[in-house]
């Protein structure tokens, strides 16, 4: 099995992240929004829509990168090596 027990000091970090939640989700849909505002022009970047009746918090911003250039490398793949440049962390989920 699995343990999760939280130690003393991982509970009182969540305890003060819980107090701070409000302000980190602002802070995330801002920067979601940004994301959107600068990337909306691009057509081989997709982002989630939100669902009905649900309100996406943005724990990560998920992009869908569709294509690949000519020699067959997949744009999703450039797009992070470019982004490492800046420092911005990615993921790839498939």
């Amino acid at each position: 099995g699995f343990n999760f027990r939280m130690s003393g000091m991982q509970a009182a970090l969540g305890l003060s992240q819980l107090k701070e939640v409000k302000k980190i989700v602002i802070k995330k849909i801002k920067i979601a929004k940004l994301y959107k505002s600068q990337l909306k022009d691009l057509k081989n970047i997709i982002f989630a829509k939100e669902q009905k009746n649900s309100k996406n918090i943005y724990w990560q911003v998920g992009i869908r990168v569709k294509g690949n250039l000519k020699n067959k490398l997949p744009l999703k793949l450039i797009l992070k090596r470019f982004l490492k440049i800046y420092n911005i962390i990615t993921y790839l989920f498939f």
